[in-house]
């Protein structure tokens, strides 16, 4: 399976992306030969692996270095940044007597709704907020946020209510339960491929719409089914155990791959199986070819 991994169209050697919810912000590490960003620019990662692709938007570069001839960039999404903004507010903290909420929202002091705490802890980070943020949900209570950092502050809002959020691939805010279970993988399965030596803690996959990460540690190659009752076809089987029930000695099928041809001596021509374990041999011939190209 060949993944294709680019910063900004261009492709990466090696690339990790991790993905956190909550205050922590996501990270990603990328290795490439040619790179011509800088901190503070923000880049657009893809990565495929031929069944699917994913992109993410919301990175911004944080440092790029040069090692061994290649370019290192390590960048993370907007929650970093928010680290070093404090917020100085009070969400829904009763007065003395407890008949009314300061700050307030209304002129009546009626405590500030979800969305309105959001937009204040925002306001008094000095950061814009996405028009588009939806937050919906019940409104939280006796906050006292002052000096907090802004991912911290709206992780403990959120909290408050039985919330959390995180970056999209997109770069906007997603609220969604906290107790929600992590999402099954989607479409876009890629495998961890690790070229170099890695800065980052192993991979967490905490929320959002994550990847399946699989790392390679070892090969089995295998061969199609004949459409037998033990062996059927769509099916995979090891290609030892199957060359050995069809009565092919490994060195022989070995010298065949490496030939034009030969596949046809290699098997009974009168067998009822013949044909789909010759088609089964030379589509293992091929993928080969392909693998190696």
């Amino acid at each position: 399976m060949n993944v294709i991994a680019e910063l900004n169209g261009r492709p990466v050697v090696d690339l990790r992306v991790n993905l956190r919810r909550g205050a922590t912000p996501s990270r990603f590490e990328a290795l490439l030969p040619v790179c011509e960003v800088a901190a503070g620019d923000t880049v657009t990662l893809r990565a495929g692996d031929g069944a699917g692709a994913r992109i993410w938007r919301q990175f911004i570069v944080e440092s790029v270095e040069q090692r061994d001839g290649l370019t290192l960039v390590r960048g993370a999404d907007a929650r970093a940044a928010w680290s070093r903004r404090p917020v100085h507010a009070h969400i829904n903290v009763p007065t003395g007597d407890g008949t009314a909420f300061e700050p307030a929202s209304t002129d009546n002091g009626e405590p500030l709704t979800l969305q309105a705490a959001i937009g204040r802890l925002f306001f008094a980070a000095g950061v814009a907020v996405s028009s588009a943020l939806a937050a919906n949900g019940p409104s939280p209570h006796g906050l006292a946020l002052a000096g907090v950092p802004l991912n911290v502050a709206l992780e403990r809002t959120l909290a408050a209510v039985g919330l959390t959020f995180t970056i999209g691939d997109d770069g906007g805010v997603e609220i969604a339960p906290a107790d929600q279970a992590a999402a099954t993988p989607d479409a876009a399965r890629l495998v961890e491929k690790h070229e170099h030596q890695s800065d980052i803690a192993p991979a967490e996959i905490i929320g959002g719409a994550p990847l399946e990460l699989r790392r390679i540690s070892g090969w089995q190659t295998v061969i199609c089914g004949d459409g037998s009752d033990q062996r059927p076809q769509g099916e995979f089987f090891d290609l030892g155990e199957m060359l050995a029930a069809w009565g092919v000695p490994p060195t022989k099928a070995r010298r065949a791959c490496l030939s034009d041809g030969g596949f046809e001596q290699l098997l009974p021509s009168t067998g009822a199986r013949y044909n789909p374990r010759l088609a089964a041999l030379r589509e293992l011939k091929n993928s080969k070819l392909k693998t190696q190209n």
